[in-house]
């Protein structure tokens, strides 16, 4: 059984960084329902990679979700720091550590093949939606930092964006 996406008896720093948990893990299991429930409306989001700004419903899930997900993937974070002012508040900022490694489509399990291991910061403004009662990504910033292994895995223009 998987855990609900709202889940029960989280502080509020908690409660924000399952923000951050809930779109790398919908990503990782390629579960939009998990993916979309860590963010604002899509087309209000406001996504960078590198500098690279992707807005819009249709180019976020093809530039990241559709294109990422169906692929063997870990997404871990990590060195979390939460700027909230108090368990009152309805907005927040979220810096993370972030290693991803990427594997070719059904390929994952193969300990042979390939891999390409991305690592950066993640920088996160978020809102408390106060229909759900979940905290929400509005701005999603990613800096790599590094990179190792099989760049065609990912090769695609703007991903990962240098």
């Amino acid at each position: 059984m998987a855990p609900s996406i709202n889940l029960k008896g989280l502080t509020t720093r908690e409660a924000i960084a399952d923000a951050a948990y809930r779109a790398v893990q919908g990503i990782d299991t390629y579960d939009l329902d998990l993916f979309k429930s860590a963010l604002v409306d899509l087309n209000e989001l406001s996504f960078e990679m590198n500098g690279v700004q992707m807005q819009g419903e249709d180019v976020i899930l093809d530039s990241v979700f559709n294109f990422v997900g169906p692929l063997p993937t870990t997404h871990s974070l990590s060195n979390i720091r939460i700027d909230v002012d108090n368990d009152t508040a309805d907005r927040a900022c979220m810096t993370a550590y972030a290693v991803a490694v990427h594997y070719r489509k059904d390929e994952g399990m193969d300990p042979t093949t390939q891999h390409f291991t991305s690592a950066g910061i993640y920088t996160m403004d978020m809102i408390k939606d106060s229909n759900d009662g979940l905290w929400k990504i509005k701005k999603w910033a990613v800096k790599f930092v590094w990179f190792d292994g099989d760049r065609s895995i990912t090769a695609r223009e703007g991903f990962p964006a240098r």
